[in-house]
């Protein structure tokens, strides 16, 4: 099979341009995939910037899969720009089961503290049932 060198280079590039998750992130998909999932009523947004975001896949997640194991958290969104130093995200999660505090304390600690946050807004929703 003959290989189309900037091709293969490309590829290898897209493999590895993410920082590796660390075994606490493999473990909580675990964990995650064990436990039923409960249905999560957000009743407020978090509006924050990540930095040591390097690509949305990868790195958004691996945030993503940490806050949701937390059972507080139903979704979290990225407006992601390529090449940005920092990355704007809504976290929407129900202040009953995590705080905010919680949620920024998490994000610092995932993938050996590749990331930090900063709160933009937080903001009440209406519950929804």
């Amino acid at each position: 099979m003959i290989f189309n060198k900037p091709l293969l280079i490309l590829l290898l590039a897209s493999i590895y341009a993410c920082k590796s998750e660390s075994p606490d992130a493999v473990n909580s998909r675990k964990i995650e995939a064990e436990k039923p999932m409960l249905k999560v009523y957000p009743t407020k947004i978090l509006t924050a910037e990540i930095t040591g975001m390097t690509c949305e896949h990868g790195c958004g997640g691996a945030i993503r899969t940490n806050l949701k194991a937390t059972g507080g958290v139903s979704k979290v969104e990225y407006d992601f720009v390529e090449n940005a130093e920092k990355q704007v995200c809504r976290i929407y999660f129900d202040e009953g089961k995590v705080s905010s505090a919680e949620i920024k304390k998490l994000v610092g600690t995932i993938n050996k503290k590749q990331f930090s946050i900063k709160t933009l807004s937080e903001s009440d929703l209406a519950e929804k049932k």
